[in-house]
């Protein structure tokens, strides 16, 4: 697990939890320590006035939970820790090479470029993802 950042910020980007993300974190066991570190929400009001109401959605988690992102990152961080998953702070992924085989990347730390071979890369860093 690669993290630019070489802090723990307590930051606040993305703030809401949706149902579909509980319900994957659900699946994983992690749900209820996200839903326990903020607010529940069963509607959210708009521009303009439109309100969303989601309490009708199919699903056990109808509502969406208002929590900082620092909140959501622990309960994640925590679990990486828990299976083994090292975090590897100041590292960032500049360099992504896919072939048949698998993929090299390209990660920088501390000023130095390493290329390592992996089977896949999972990129979860947002909508200008390297990967």
């Amino acid at each position: 697990m690669l993290e630019r950042r070489t802090d723990v910020p307590n930051i606040t980007r993305a703030f809401g939890v949706n149902a579909r993300t509980l319900e994957y974190l659900h699946s994983r066991g992690m749900a209820e320590e996200v839903i326990s570190r903020g607010n529940k929400s069963s509607e959210a009001v708009l521009a303009m006035g439109a309100t969303i109401d989601f309490r009708p959605l199919p699903t056990p988690f109808n509502y969406m939970v208002i929590v900082p992102q620092s909140g959501t990152e622990t309960v994640l961080e925590k679990r990486c820790h828990d299976l083994g998953v090292p975090i590897e702070r100041g590292a960032e992924l500049v360099r992504v090479r896919q072939d048949d085989d698998g993929v090299d990347v390209t990660v920088r730390g501390d000023g130095v470029d390493t290329v390592v071979r992996a089977s896949y890369v999972v990129g979860c860093d947002g909508a200008h993802s390297r990967v």
